[in-house]
C-alpha cells in the first residue's frame, strides 16, 4: 500500500449537507489533492479543475461500486444538518449506505476512511439514529483500511459564525467552566460546521495509522491546525 501526502485523489460523500459542503471547499483549499470526486444524486452547484461529479444512485451501491477508488475518502453523509434547512434529518437513507460504500472502498484499497459521526452514537442507543451511528462505527472500524477516523461531534450549529469574537469570549469561559467540571464542557461543546469540516479535512494530512477517534475539544485543535497551515502557504 502506498501512503502519499502529496497529489491524493479525495473521494467525498455528503455533499447535500453542510458538513460536506465546507470539506469541499477546504478539500479544494488544502492542496493536498489533484482529484476530489464528489458522489451526488444530481449535478452539484461547484466547478472548478479539481472536481471531478459523479452522479450515482445511492440505493445501488454496487453499479457505482468501480468508481470508489482513490486515497481518503471522506463520509458527510448522516443525519446531521441538511444544507437546505439546517435541521435535523433522521434516518437519512443514504446513512445506511455507509457499510456497502466502506465495503467497496476497502476492496478497492481506499487508504483512509473518515466517518463523521456523532458523540451519542451507541449500538446500544434505545434512539434508532443514535443506535445505527454506533453500528455503522463499529463496522467500519473492522474494515482495513490504513487509517480510520471517526469524528463525534456533540451538537452542530449552522454555518460559519459572523461573530468570532464572540466565540473568543465563549472559549475563554469554557476553559474556566471546563476547570471546574473536569472536561466536561470542552467534551459537549457545540461546534460549528466549517470548524468540525476543517478538522476532518486536517485529521487526513496528519499520517497518522490506525483507528483515530475525535470528540469536539479535538475537533477545535484539527481546525486550528488547518489555520495554521493555510496560514503558512500564503
Amino acid at each position: 500500500m502506498e501512503i502519499s501526502k502529496d497529489d491524493k485523489i479525495a473521494l467525498l460523500f455528503g455533499i447535500d449537507t453542510i458538513i460536506g459542503e465546507f470539506v469541499l471547499q477546504f478539500l479544494v483549499q488544502s492542496g493536498a489533492y489533484e482529484k476530489i470526486i464528489v458522489f451526488s444524486n444530481k449535478k452539484i452547484d461547484y466547478e472548478g479543475p479539481l472536481i471531478d461529479n459523479q452522479i450515482v444512485d445511492f440505493g445501488n451501491v454496487d453499479s457505482f461500486a468501480n468508481l470508489i477508488k482513490g486515497d481518503d475518502l471522506f463520509y458527510c453523509t448522516s443525519s446531521f444538518l441538511q444544507k437546505t434547512t439546517y435541521q435535523v434529518q433522521e434516518g437519512s437513507s443514504t446513512l445506511k449506505n455507509t457499510i456497502p460504500v466502506a465495503k467497496a472502498a476497502s476492496l478497492n484499497e481506499v487508504n483512509q476512511f473518515l466517518l463523521l459521526s456523532s458523540l451519542n452514537a451507541d449500538p446500544e442507543s434505545v434512539i434508532p439514529t443514535n443506535k445505527l451511528r454506533g453500528e455503522l462505527e463499529e463496522t467500519v472500524k473492522k474494515f482495513p483500511f490504513w487509517a480510520t477516523h471517526i469524528f463525534k461531534p456533540a451538537i452542530l450549529v449552522g454555518g460559519k459564525p459572523t461573530n468570532r469574537w464572540g466565540e473568543e469570549v465563549a472559549n475563554v469561559i469554557g476553559k474556566g467552566l471546563d476547570f471546574l467540571t473536569g472536561g466536561f464542557v470542552s467534551k459537549y461543546q457545540p461546534l460549528e460546521a466549517d470548524v468540525v469540516a476543517k478538522a476532518i479535512v486536517s485529521s487526513a494530512q496528519r499520517f497518522k495509522d490506525g483507528l483515530q477517534v475525535y470528540d469536539s475539544e479535538f475537533l477545535k485543535r484539527l481546525a486550528e491546525e488547518f489555520d495554521e497551515d493555510d496560514r503558512s502557504l500564503m
